[in-house]
């Protein structure tokens, strides 16, 4: 389970206990009511009322569309088909937020979670406060940047990611270059203070990371040791150093975007990265133009000040759809709460357990159930469990293509083992090719295809998939899988690089994804006599 970057900014203070209060209630057992809010990019599910709960969709969907707006303008390219879809659990009592996010967070942002489909996954408790639109600004900045330049290194995703973080809509117009409230650097020593409920972090200027060591940073130095436990002194160091690269790449981000000699060549540059050049070389032939010096020296200058330099330009966000909205029944809602459970301990995979059996003694063929108990029988290894879990529902629904996704990962992973053969799959892929829309379902069809030696048709899903989702960063390094089995070594290796740059924050590449950038550089390199042209090692 991946956490994002901002509960641990919150965690720089010492980490209290959670909240107290009675267990979860279904509406069914006198709890509150849940309402499902189906926009374009989000689904929200809240027990906040309907009224609000449609208030908050709307500005999702007006974060979202502002944000590519604003922060991917059209001088930098035609605006992508943003595809990208994100669950949002929005809860009204901060009590049931803690018992399934980390403690005295404001919001948490999980790129996956119990879930086949490996949809993005947002928690929230409260009011829709300017902290909250921060966590979804800053996140949602991420899948942005790799849609449009997935090569970008660490310093400018997360830069840039904080940079946007703070965008404002109001009075018609659009407000950009605010510094993040809860990280600043100042004169002082590190100091933490509360501030509203929340933790604003102050910390010393002498720390700043420079201009030069960011550019040369890759992503395992800058998120460091970000996983550690907050409650340790090792915890505290490790958030720490990762709350000064933050605020260190905000800076120098900012400093780019306002400074009227910097601008045109950092603008170059993005431009350079959209049209798929190397960060490198974009770099070298923009910014990089000018001196070092002077660069550190409007970084430094700029690190503290009595005004922070914003832009504002007139912008009237475009019209939402009318979303769909439904009641969740309690079915529903113990399928939800079951998946937000943390499976990783003891009581967490108790509750996830009572949950699954209070929603399948109401309703056995949920498809929702369905595709969930089949995620927690396969994390078990009852490979073959997990398909018999999802035979009631694919019975009634024998078309869903969120089911025959679920079936179809459960059986690659049994034919990965030699549980059963390839044809298998065959009968799954047949129905599920005509509908699948997702990168998960399209990542599927990909390796439906490998296993048949059809290694183009294979590449193909990999590159709808990779459109429809360009954060899915398994599927780029499964597409460098099948670039090298075509002999395509030197495109293998870009494609692994940027399932590199993919990564959630605070995620390592695994032994096995390095191993294998290893193997394409080394071949590489005997194939090219070490020529200076190989590509180098990721550095996102």
């Amino acid at each position: 389970m991946k956490r994002s970057f901002a509960w641990l900014t919150l965690c720089l203070a010492a980490c209290g206990g959670s909240g107290t209060g009675q267990p979860f209630a279904s509406p069914g057992e006198g709890g509150s009511a849940w309402t499902e809010v189906a926009s374009p990019h989000f689904t929200l599910r809240t027990d906040l009322d309907a009224k609000t709960a449609q208030d908050v969709s709307a500005q999702l969907e007006t974060i979202f569309s502002s944000l590519l707006e604003l922060g991917f303008d059209s001088a930098l390219g035609p605006a992508t088909d943003m595809r990208t879809h994100v669950d949002v659990v929005y809860f009204r009592s901060r009590d049931e937020y803690q018992r399934v996010a980390p403690k005295l967070s404001a919001g948490e942002f999980l790129r996956e979670l119990h879930d086949f489909e490996r949809t993005p996954l947002a928690l929230f408790y409260g009011d829709f406060v300017q902290r909250t639109r921060e966590i979804v600004q800053h996140e949602l900045t991420h899948f942005f940047v790799h849609a449009y330049y997935p090569q970008a290194p660490i310093w400018l995703d997360e830069g840039l990611a904080e940079y946007l973080s703070t965008l404002e809509l109001e009075d018609g117009s659009a407000v950009l270059g605010r510094p993040p409230k809860m990280l600043r650097f100042w004169k002082g020593p590190w100091h933490n203070e509360n501030v509203d409920g929340e933790i604003r972090t102050s910390i010393p200027m002498s720390e700043a990371i420079s201009a030069g060591a960011l550019l040369g940073m890759d992503v395992q130095a800058f998120e460091g040791m970000g996983n550690a436990d907050p409650n340790t002194a090792l915890g505290q160091k490790a958030a720490q150093a990762m709350a000064t690269n933050y605020a260190s790449a905000w800076n120098l981000v900012h400093v780019l975007m306002v400074d009227p000699n910097l601008r045109p060549r950092f603008d170059a540059y993005r431009r350079r990265l959209l049209e798929g050049s190397a960060s490198d070389m974009a770099w070298a032939e923009t910014v990089g133009q000018v001196p070092l010096a002077s660069l550190e020296k409007a970084h430094e200058d700029s690190l503290v000040r009595f005004e922070t330099t914003i832009q504002r330009t007139q912008y009237a966000p475009a019209r939402v759809a009318a979303p769909r909205v439904r009641a969740l029944s309690s079915t529903d809602v113990h399928v939800m709460w079951a998946r937000l459970r943390n499976w990783e301990t003891p009581e967490g995979r108790a509750a996830a357990e009572a949950d699954m059996n209070e929603a399948a003694s109401r309703e056995p063929r949920h498809p929702d159930l369905a595709v969930l108990q089949a995620y927690w029988r396969a994390q078990q290894n009852d490979l073959e469990g997990a398909g018999k879990a999802l035979e009631p529902a694919l019975a009634a629904n024998p078309n869903a293509a969120r089911l025959l996704n679920a079936l179809g990962w459960v059986q690659l992973r049994r034919i990965a083992k030699k549980e059963q053969p390839p044809t298998v799959l065959d009968p799954v892929a047949a129905k599920l090719t005509p509908v699948a829309t997702t990168a998960a379902e399209l990542d599927l069809l990909a390796h439906d295809r490998a296993v048949h030696d059809d290694l183009n048709a294979a590449l193909a899903y990999e590159k709808r998939a990779t459109v429809t989702d360009p954060s899915c960063y398994t599927c780029f390094f499964y597409a460098s899988v099948l670039l090298d089995a075509k002999g395509r070594v030197r495109e293998a290796l870009q494609a692994a690089t940027l399932a590199v740059h993919m990564l959630p924050d605070g995620a390592h590449p695994s032994e096995g994804m390095l191993a294998q950038i290893a193997q394409y550089r080394r071949r590489l390199n005997e194939k090219d006599g070490n020529s200076p042209s190989a590509p180098k090692p990721p550095t996102r």
